[in-house]
């Protein structure tokens, strides 16, 4: 009999961190049309309630994120880490759903994705400006194959910013322990943030709760869909976490390039890094001490 398995991954590359909050400025008219101004911005974003605006603090992927994405999918799918009727959990924020669909795209497989608040990431995070997230009809208009008759284990409004650390580990947790007995023994493939790796296994593993800086010494090393994958002992029902050397993307950087600059010496254009470039092993740089 298969180890029973829980898959957690963060979200892809995303547009706010790559682009700055000045990506909504240059992409949207008055008008409220979208057009895109780097090849890595997103084709096409959906509608939804207070658009542009409430981008802001629910941003989709880079075109890299969702390509990303797709990668680990297929990663998964070549190295058979799920078992046959496998279920979707995801956090409501869009750049997580658009994560896990395009896991799900690589992986060649349609499952209707279950949003579960309860896996956003540390609201501590969030003072002051907690997300408008979209709602399951504008993820349904937009074309996003959700779950409708999923009954998640919070509702959205339950989520109360400033949270402490114990708070965010314990509900994660929590979460974890629902999902594992109201799935039978079916695997999980959770589709979060990079703090959600560390709190969705972190008790089950047996540890302590980490401390805040604990936590952002763990952060800094989960990149753009990192993964974790976690085990469980048929005999000891124990959960152990695993290695999988092949789910990993290794890509170097890139900047704005102007060939009149690079082939003729015109410098009046300097060339602009991005605002979170991606180290050589795929990771994103340093967290900022704010959301993940």
């Amino acid at each position: 009999m298969s180890r029973r398995k829980i898959v957690t991954v963060r979200h892809g590359e995303r547009v706010d961190f790559t682009f700055t909050d000045e990506w909504i400025r240059t992409c949207f008219d008055e008008d409220g049309n979208y057009s895109r101004q780097n090849l890595n911005q997103p084709e096409a974003v959906p509608k939804r309630k207070g658009y542009p605006q409430t981008f802001i603090f629910d941003c989709p992927l880079t075109e890299v994120g969702r390509l990303q994405a797709k990668l680990i999918g297929k990663g998964l799918m070549t190295e058979t880490i799920l078992s046959d009727g496998f279920q979707v959990f995801v956090s409501p924020s869009l750049r997580c759903v658009e994560t896990a669909t395009n896991l799900l795209k690589g992986m060649g497989l349609e499952i209707p994705l279950k949003v579960e608040p309860c896996l956003f990431e540390w609201t501590k995070w969030y003072m002051g400006h907690m997300p408008n997230w979209m709602t399951i009809d504008e993820f349904k208009t937009a074309g996003f194959n959700i779950d409708t008759t999923y009954t998640p284990m919070i509702p959205l409004n339950e989520l109360t910013e400033g949270e402490s650390i114990e708070n965010y580990y314990n509900r994660s947790h929590k979460l974890m322990l629902n999902l594992l007995s109201q799935t039978g023994d079916k695997d999980l493939l959770l589709v979060a943030h990079g703090s959600s790796l560390d709190t969705n296994s972190r008790q089950l593993l047996g540890s302590a709760i980490r401390s805040e800086q604990e936590m952002f010494g763990v952060l800094r090393s989960i990149p753009y869909c990192g993964v974790a994958v976690m085990e469980q002992e048929s005999d000891t029902q124990k959960w152990s976490l695993a290695y999988v050397p092949k789910l990993h993307i290794c890509h170097a950087s890139e900047h704005d390039f102007d060939a009149r600059h690079a082939l003729c010496g015109d410098h009046n254009f300097k060339p602009k890094p991005s605002s979170a470039s991606i180290a050589t092993n795929g990771s994103s740089a340093a967290p900022k001490p704010g959301h993940i």
